[in-house]
């Protein structure tokens, strides 16, 4: 019958609709990349950055006498730095100190957040 020969004649014939660009990938696909990547790095690389630097800033800037917290959760009072081993010695009781890498301190303290007086004062209240 003539029904199958002109089903496979037809299978030959390519329109336009399947053709591919020979020019390479669409300028589209690129515009839209280079937009994801500049979104990416506005919103999540430079604010990372800035707070790595305002952090590596803050330790740099320790001194003794400064009040810290440590990433292990100790609370203390800076009584001696060392510059040529980043160590930090700090008081966490009277009489007790513990040396610590300047890297593994968290955040300095306002002043007054280590005082013996006011942990002795809440000791006696309980």
């Amino acid at each position: 019958m003539d029904l199958f020969a002109t089903a496979y004649a037809d299978e030959g014939v390519q329109t336009a609709a399947n053709t591919v660009p020979a020019g390479g990938p669409d300028i589209t696909f690129l515009v839209m990349m280079a937009v994801a990547f500049a979104c990416f790095y506005l919103f999540v690389l430079r604010p990372g950055n800035k707070k790595n630097k305002e952090r590596a800033e803050s330790l740099k800037k320790l001194e003794v006498g400064d009040e810290v917290l440590t990433s292990g959760g100790l609370i203390g009072r800076i009584t001696k730095v060392n510059e040529d081993l980043d160590l930090l010695t700090i008081e966490i009781a009277p009489g007790t100190s513990v040396k610590v890498n300047r890297q593994y301190v968290v955040s300095p303290l306002p002043k007054g957040t280590y005082d013996e007086r006011k942990v002795e004062s809440n000791k006696q209240k309980k």
